[in-house]
Protein backbone atom coordinates (compact mmCIF):
# COMPACT_ATOMS: atom_id res chain seq x y z
CA UNK A 1 0.00 0.00 0.00
CA UNK A 2 1.51 3.45 -1.03
CA UNK A 3 0.14 7.03 -0.13
CA UNK A 4 0.67 10.37 -1.69
CA UNK A 5 -0.76 13.58 -1.48
CA UNK A 6 -1.46 15.90 -5.00
CA UNK A 7 -1.31 18.77 -2.39
CA UNK A 8 -4.54 19.53 -4.71
CA UNK A 9 -2.07 20.12 -7.84
CA UNK A 10 -2.89 18.45 -10.98
CA UNK A 11 0.36 18.70 -11.89
CA UNK A 12 1.88 16.95 -8.84
CA UNK A 13 -1.16 14.43 -8.96
CA UNK A 14 -0.09 13.58 -12.86
CA UNK A 15 3.40 13.10 -11.90
CA UNK A 16 2.13 10.22 -8.98
CA UNK A 17 0.20 8.60 -11.15
CA UNK A 18 2.74 8.30 -13.66
CA UNK A 19 5.18 6.93 -10.65
CA UNK A 20 2.64 4.83 -9.38
CA UNK A 21 2.00 3.38 -12.90
CA UNK A 22 6.31 2.40 -13.02
CA UNK A 23 5.54 0.29 -9.82
CA UNK A 24 3.25 -1.49 -11.12
CA UNK A 25 0.59 -0.89 -8.45
CA UNK A 26 -2.65 -2.79 -8.77
CA UNK A 27 -5.55 -0.18 -8.37
CA UNK A 28 -6.12 3.31 -7.39
CA UNK A 29 -8.27 5.22 -4.91
CA UNK A 30 -7.79 8.83 -5.65
CA UNK A 31 -9.06 12.17 -4.57
CA UNK A 32 -8.69 14.27 -7.73
CA UNK A 33 -7.38 18.23 -8.03
CA UNK A 34 -9.27 19.95 -10.73
CA UNK A 35 -7.18 19.43 -13.71
CA UNK A 36 -6.85 15.87 -13.68
CA UNK A 37 -9.80 14.42 -15.69
CA UNK A 38 -7.38 13.44 -18.98
CA UNK A 39 -4.84 11.31 -16.02
CA UNK A 40 -8.14 9.84 -14.95
CA UNK A 41 -9.50 9.23 -18.46
CA UNK A 42 -6.29 7.52 -18.97
CA UNK A 43 -6.09 4.66 -16.43
CA UNK A 44 -9.75 4.29 -17.32
CA UNK A 45 -8.44 3.43 -20.76
CA UNK A 46 -5.60 1.10 -20.17
CA UNK A 47 -8.47 -0.57 -17.83
CA UNK A 48 -6.55 0.09 -14.32
CA UNK A 49 -8.87 -0.39 -11.43
CA UNK A 50 -9.56 2.87 -10.05
CA UNK A 51 -12.13 4.55 -7.83
CA UNK A 52 -12.48 8.26 -6.81
CA UNK A 53 -12.85 9.35 -3.30
CA UNK A 54 -14.47 13.30 -2.16
CA UNK A 55 -14.83 14.30 -5.37
CA UNK A 56 -15.46 13.07 -9.18
CA UNK A 57 -15.27 14.44 -13.13
CA UNK A 58 -19.08 14.49 -14.25
CA UNK A 59 -17.69 12.96 -18.31
CA UNK A 60 -14.93 10.95 -16.51
CA UNK A 61 -16.96 7.26 -16.50
CA UNK A 62 -15.31 5.45 -13.62
CA UNK A 63 -16.65 4.77 -9.98
CA UNK A 64 -16.70 7.39 -7.18
CA UNK A 65 -17.57 7.81 -3.51
CA UNK A 66 -18.31 10.91 -2.24
CA UNK A 67 -20.82 12.94 0.85
CA UNK A 68 -24.06 13.80 -0.69
CA UNK A 69 -22.82 17.49 -0.78
CA UNK A 70 -25.87 19.28 -1.87
CA UNK A 71 -28.42 17.13 0.72
CA UNK A 72 -25.77 17.83 3.84
CA UNK A 73 -25.82 21.70 2.95
CA UNK A 74 -29.34 22.19 2.42
CA UNK A 75 -30.15 20.14 5.90
CA UNK A 76 -28.03 22.81 7.40
CA UNK A 77 -29.29 25.79 5.89
CA UNK A 78 -32.80 24.67 6.46
CA UNK A 79 -32.34 24.76 9.87
CA UNK A 80 -31.36 28.21 10.30
CA UNK A 81 -34.10 29.17 7.85
CA UNK A 82 -36.56 27.51 9.59
CA UNK A 83 -34.80 29.00 13.65
CA UNK A 84 -35.77 32.41 11.47
CA UNK A 85 -32.60 33.64 10.29
CA UNK A 86 -32.91 35.50 7.24
CA UNK A 87 -29.39 36.73 5.51
CA UNK A 88 -27.17 33.72 5.70
CA UNK A 89 -23.94 34.43 3.97
CA UNK A 90 -21.80 31.70 2.41
CA UNK A 91 -17.68 31.28 2.97
CA UNK A 92 -16.46 28.72 0.15
CA UNK A 93 -13.42 28.01 -1.72
CA UNK A 94 -12.69 29.28 -5.47
CA UNK A 95 -12.05 25.91 -6.85
CA UNK A 96 -13.72 24.11 -10.04
CA UNK A 97 -14.32 20.96 -8.20
CA UNK A 98 -17.58 19.26 -7.98
CA UNK A 99 -18.08 19.02 -4.31
CA UNK A 100 -17.38 22.59 -4.01
CA UNK A 101 -20.34 23.35 -6.95
CA UNK A 102 -22.53 21.45 -5.09
CA UNK A 103 -22.58 22.84 -2.01
CA UNK A 104 -22.59 26.34 -3.15
CA UNK A 105 -25.56 24.48 -4.62
CA UNK A 106 -27.17 23.50 -2.00
CA UNK A 107 -26.54 26.98 -0.66
CA UNK A 108 -28.64 28.90 -3.69
CA UNK A 109 -30.90 26.32 -4.18
CA UNK A 110 -31.99 26.32 -0.21
CA UNK A 111 -32.69 30.28 -0.05
CA UNK A 112 -34.67 29.82 -3.42
CA UNK A 113 -36.92 27.07 -2.14
CA UNK A 114 -37.99 29.35 0.89
CA UNK A 115 -38.68 32.58 -1.26
CA UNK A 116 -35.12 34.23 -0.50
CA UNK A 117 -33.35 35.93 -2.68
CA UNK A 118 -29.83 34.93 -3.65
CA UNK A 119 -26.97 37.33 -3.84
CA UNK A 120 -23.68 37.46 -4.84
CA UNK A 121 -22.34 39.92 -2.19
CA UNK A 122 -23.30 37.48 0.15
CA UNK A 123 -21.01 35.07 -0.81
CA UNK A 124 -17.36 34.73 -0.51
CA UNK A 125 -14.70 32.69 -2.37
CA UNK A 126 -11.28 32.67 -1.41
CA UNK A 127 -8.47 31.06 -3.05
CA UNK A 128 -7.56 27.81 -1.97
CA UNK A 129 -3.36 28.90 -1.39
CA UNK A 130 -4.31 32.32 -0.03
CA UNK A 131 -2.61 32.58 3.01
CA UNK A 132 -3.90 32.43 6.61
CA UNK A 133 -4.00 36.15 7.64
CA UNK A 134 -5.19 37.32 4.50
CA UNK A 135 -8.13 34.74 4.58
CA UNK A 136 -8.84 36.11 7.83
CA UNK A 137 -8.66 39.90 6.57
CA UNK A 138 -11.06 39.21 3.74
CA UNK A 139 -13.80 37.47 6.15
CA UNK A 140 -13.63 40.04 8.42
CA UNK A 141 -14.00 42.65 5.40
CA UNK A 142 -17.05 40.24 3.99
CA UNK A 143 -19.16 40.51 7.42
CA UNK A 144 -18.69 44.16 7.77
CA UNK A 145 -19.63 44.29 4.54
CA UNK A 146 -22.82 42.57 5.12
CA UNK A 147 -24.65 44.73 7.78
CA UNK A 148 -26.78 42.58 9.84
CA UNK A 149 -26.00 39.21 8.30
CA UNK A 150 -27.42 36.91 10.99
CA UNK A 151 -25.31 33.88 9.87
CA UNK A 152 -22.80 32.16 8.24
CA UNK A 153 -22.51 29.03 6.50
CA UNK A 154 -18.88 27.63 6.09
CA UNK A 155 -18.18 24.95 3.12
CA UNK A 156 -15.11 23.32 4.49
CA UNK A 157 -13.60 22.80 8.22
CA UNK A 158 -10.85 24.53 7.26
CA UNK A 159 -12.51 27.74 6.39
CA UNK A 160 -14.69 27.29 9.59
CA UNK A 161 -11.47 27.52 11.55
CA UNK A 162 -10.44 30.72 9.88
CA UNK A 163 -14.10 31.69 10.14
CA UNK A 164 -14.01 31.38 13.84
CA UNK A 165 -10.57 33.60 14.33
CA UNK A 166 -12.39 36.22 12.04
CA UNK A 167 -15.43 36.42 13.85
CA UNK A 168 -13.62 36.73 17.55
CA UNK A 169 -10.69 39.62 15.80
CA UNK A 170 -14.17 41.36 15.36
CA UNK A 171 -15.43 40.78 18.80
CA UNK A 172 -18.48 39.23 17.52
CA UNK A 173 -19.80 36.43 19.54
CA UNK A 174 -21.44 33.39 18.09
CA UNK A 175 -24.17 32.60 18.02
CA UNK A 176 -25.48 36.39 20.07
CA UNK A 177 -23.85 38.40 17.01
CA UNK A 178 -23.96 35.52 14.23
CA UNK A 179 -24.70 31.95 14.09
CA UNK A 180 -22.28 29.74 12.27
CA UNK A 181 -22.23 26.19 10.82
CA UNK A 182 -19.62 24.58 8.95
CA UNK A 183 -19.70 21.59 6.63
CA UNK A 184 -17.41 19.10 8.09
CA UNK A 185 -15.84 18.57 11.49
CA UNK A 186 -13.26 19.08 13.29
CA UNK A 187 -11.83 18.54 16.76
CA UNK A 188 -11.82 22.37 17.40
CA UNK A 189 -15.55 22.94 16.50
CA UNK A 190 -16.33 20.62 19.57
CA UNK A 191 -13.98 22.56 21.66
CA UNK A 192 -14.56 25.79 20.76
CA UNK A 193 -17.62 27.56 23.00
CA UNK A 194 -20.71 27.05 22.45
CA UNK A 195 -19.88 23.70 19.53
CA UNK A 196 -20.22 24.64 16.21
CA UNK A 197 -22.88 23.28 14.73
CA UNK A 198 -21.83 20.69 11.67
CA UNK A 199 -22.56 18.62 8.70
CA UNK A 200 -20.29 15.66 9.49
CA UNK A 201 -18.68 13.53 6.83
CA UNK A 202 -19.04 9.95 6.77
CA UNK A 203 -15.16 9.81 6.31
CA UNK A 204 -15.25 6.08 7.48
CA UNK A 205 -18.01 5.02 5.31
CA UNK A 206 -16.35 6.66 2.52
CA UNK A 207 -12.90 5.10 2.96
CA UNK A 208 -14.16 1.14 3.42
CA UNK A 209 -17.04 1.83 0.26
CA UNK A 210 -14.71 3.02 -2.07
CA UNK A 211 -12.25 -0.14 -1.13
CA UNK A 212 -14.88 -2.40 -1.51
CA UNK A 213 -15.11 -0.97 -4.59
CA UNK A 214 -12.18 -1.03 -5.50
CA UNK A 215 -11.35 -5.13 -4.42
CA UNK A 216 -14.42 -5.51 -6.52
CA UNK A 217 -12.65 -4.31 -9.55
CA UNK A 218 -9.51 -6.44 -8.78
CA UNK A 219 -11.63 -9.32 -8.52
CA UNK A 220 -11.62 -9.91 -12.05
CA UNK A 221 -14.45 -13.34 -11.98
CA UNK A 222 -16.81 -10.60 -10.91
CA UNK A 223 -18.72 -8.22 -13.28
CA UNK A 224 -18.59 -4.45 -12.26
CA UNK A 225 -19.71 -1.07 -13.94
CA UNK A 226 -16.99 1.10 -14.22
CA UNK A 227 -19.75 3.92 -13.76
CA UNK A 228 -20.50 3.12 -9.91
CA UNK A 229 -22.05 6.11 -8.33
CA UNK A 230 -21.83 6.56 -4.72
CA UNK A 231 -23.16 9.25 -2.16
CA UNK A 232 -23.57 9.35 1.26
CA UNK A 233 -25.84 11.41 3.52
CA UNK A 234 -23.69 13.15 6.51
CA UNK A 235 -24.51 13.68 9.78
CA UNK A 236 -26.07 17.14 11.06
CA UNK A 237 -24.81 17.55 14.65
CA UNK A 238 -26.44 20.34 16.39
CA UNK A 239 -24.32 22.28 18.68
CA UNK A 240 -24.59 25.72 20.25
CA UNK A 241 -23.82 28.11 17.40
CA UNK A 242 -27.20 28.40 15.98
Amino acid sequence: MLFRSTENNAQKGSELIRMLSRQQVDGYLITPAAGMEKDILQLAAHKQPVVLMDSYFPDVPVPYVLIDNIGGVKQGMQHLVDKGYQKIGFVTVDMELIQVQQRLQGYKDTLRDNGMAVRNKQILKLAYNVPRQEAVQQIQAFIKANKGMDAMFFSTNYLGILGLESISGLGLKIPDDLAMICFDDHDIFRLYPPGITVVQQPVEEIAKTAIHLLMHQLDKGKNYSRKTQVQLPGKFILRGSV
